[in-house]
């Protein structure tokens, strides 16, 4: 097997071949690596998540709160 390989800044390409005992050529595997832009961290979406599961709770809280000191004054 006989790897030839490129690196630049944000590639690498590899291109992998293998031989049979005559050195004919059986296989060429090109592998292509490229950077990926980074992928920002999920805290911002989940403590905004948390802020509204924990705002409609509140909500929803008041309104149970309500209800019942109607159904008390109604009594």
């Amino acid at each position: 097997m006989v790897s030839d390989v490129t690196i630049e800044q944000s590639i690498i390409d590899s291109l992998d071949k293998i031989f049979d005992k005559k050195g004919n050529l059986l296989v060429a595997t090109p592998i292509e690596f490229r950077r990926v832009e980074s992928v920002p961290e999920p805290s911002l979406t989940l403590g905004l998540l948390a802020l509204g599961i924990w705002s409609t709770k509140n909500v929803i809280s008041d309104n149970l709160k309500q209800k019942s000191k109607k159904n008390k004054t109604s009594v």
